[in-house]
């Protein structure tokens, strides 16, 4: 189909374009601050020519084909390692292409091995030159190491032939004495694994100043200085013994002993082994031997006063206990607890006569909340004494905020409830008159009273005491006590008839 004027024109105005930009190139031209792309005929850039990214101006190769494979390389054994060199060239005998970057270097200690990134070692890159690359370290067994080519794309082409070698170990005939100087080693590059398991000292070795603050290691064992010169630590080979003049903080030490002197006054912890704390204050007992003035066991804690006395604190007892004993180690007294019949702790205090006070609920089936067990003297069991100006009173018991029971300062009591004495008894007895006026006794008793001479009394509970008028009358005319002993007596009544009589009598010992 024919084109229409105006496409015919566009076209043709195109052509003329083109043909004038051939002519301008084809004379001399520019490109300004920009850069020509060449593709393949897929469309993928192969190049571009011009202003770069990075502000330089060249041809760059872009995601060119990866290089065939390199040259196998020329691999030395040296101390330790190997040495590989590749000659710049490709096995194909091709140049190399113009993306060519470097070749990568791969070692492993497997035969006909594929390179991948555990084998990587590095690269030599000196692009059609060649170069080398040393390999270190390595252990003393055959190594097998391949090359592959990479471009500026980073496409890696098929590896080279490999080649075989094997580090050197160092022996006796490579090395003599005075053969390696200080300025021959390079720094860092003597670390432990090149080391034997022994390394022997001929003098010193020194870490710091060799006159000022320092660590030395010398035939004699282990010295740390400070920045005076002063010896500060010291680990002796000889003994193991060690020596600190300065503050350890914030360590553990476990094991071993540990004192602040080894005689005379001082304090040791583990001294033999023992798994205990002694204090010592310097002096010596009779027999001898120095004098523990406090310890800590796994018994207990003992503290001893300058006259020998001790006090100990014992929980691993049958009964945890505080105790104190004299010099002798003959008289003691002892606080401790035991377990009462419902398994609450009670406190006794016991000494080496036998005395005791007891605290608690029930002590030997005695319902009691305090007990006292006097010796066998005239002491008190229990003494309050006060001084002239004491104004309070000796004694108060209190129930439900009232007292039952007080004696002041001045020893007056005063009991609230029913006051019951072993030197007091009250009764009551009837006694029928054998006939009008008449007296007639009826015999008491009673459980013997405390006391050496008794007073009884005695009173009618009658409404018609005396004499009583008319004649007939019934009155109660008299009543009296007689034959009064610790355990009895007699209880009188005369009155004017033979009714039945209550008699209410009361014995007071003293």
């Amino acid at each position: 189909m024919a084109r229409n004027v105006p496409q015919e024109l566009a076209r043709l105005a195109q052509e003329i374009k083109t043909i004038k930009k051939g002519q301008r190139y084809a004379h001399g031209g520019s490109i300004e601050n920009a850069a020509l792309e060449v593709k393949d005929d897929t469309g993928t850039v192969r190049a571009v020519i011009g202003m770069q990214p990075d502000g330089t101006v060249g041809l760059v190769a872009v995601d060119g084909p990866a290089p065939t494979a390199p040259t196998a390389p020329v691999v030395t054994s040296t101390i330790g390692g190997l040495r590989v060199v590749w000659d710049g060239t490709l096995a194909s005998g091709q140049p190399l292409p113009a993306d060519f970057d470097h070749v990568a270097v791969h070692v492993s200690t497997t035969a006909a091995f594929t390179p991948s990134a555990a084998t990587y070692v590095g690269t030599i890159t000196k692009a059609g030159e060649g170069g080398m690359l040393p390999v270190l370290p390595l252990p003393y067994v055959p190594h097998f190491v391949r090359l592959t080519a990479v471009n500026s794309s980073g496409n890696a082409g098929d590896p080279s032939e490999e080649t075989a070698a094997t580090p050197i170990k160092v022996d006796g005939p490579d090395l003599e004495a005075g053969s390696v100087t200080a300025g021959a080693i390079e720094a860092g590059a003597v670390t432990a694994e090149k080391l034997e398991a022994v390394l022997q000292l001929v003098t010193r070795l020194v870490a710091g100043s060799p006159t000022a603050a320092r660590v030395e290691l010398n035939e004699d064992g282990l010295r740390v200085y400070n920045n005076l010169g002063e010896l500060v630590i010291r680990f002796d080979a000889e003994d193991g013994d060690a020596v600190f003049t300065g503050t350890i903080t914030g360590s553990t030490v476990t094991g071993g002993i540990l004192q602040t002197a080894t005689s005379g006054e001082r304090i040791t912890i583990n001294e033999a082994g023992n798994n205990k704390l002694f204090v010592y204050d310097g002096s010596t007992r009779a027999d001898g031997s120095p004098r523990v003035v406090a310890s800590f066991t796994p018994g207990g804690v003992g503290l001893t006063g300058p006259t020998g006395n001790v006090i100990a604190i014992s929980p691993a007892t049958t009964y945890p206990s505080i105790r104190w004993t004299t010099e002798a180690q003959n008289k003691w007294a002892r606080v401790q607890v035991v377990t009462s019949a419902d398994g609450d702790l009670d406190l006794e205090l016991l000494n080496s006569t036998a005395n005791g006070v007891y605290m608690g609920k029930n002590f030997t089936n005695i319902t009691s909340r305090l007990r006292l067990l006097p010796g066998l003297d005239t002491n008190s069991a229990l003494y309050a004494e006060v001084p002239a100006e004491y104004t309070g009173y000796l004694a108060r018991f209190l129930r439900d905020e009232i007292y039952r029971f007080s004696v002041d300062k001045d020893g007056n009591t005063e009991i609230g409830g029913i006051l019951t004495a072993g030197n007091i008894v009250t009764g009551t007895t009837t006694i029928t008159p054998s006939a009008a006026h008449v007296p007639t006794s009826a015999s008491v008793s009673f459980p013997a009273l405390k006391g050496t001479v008794f007073r009884g009394y005695a009173t009618a509970n009658s409404t018609v005491p005396g004499v009583r008028t008319p004649a007939g009358a019934q009155g109660v005319t008299g009543v009296a006590v007689s034959s009064v002993t610790s355990t009895g007596m007699l209880v009188w009544v005369n009155r004017e008839n033979t009714t039945a009589t209550n008699i209410n009598w009361m014995v007071i010992a003293s």
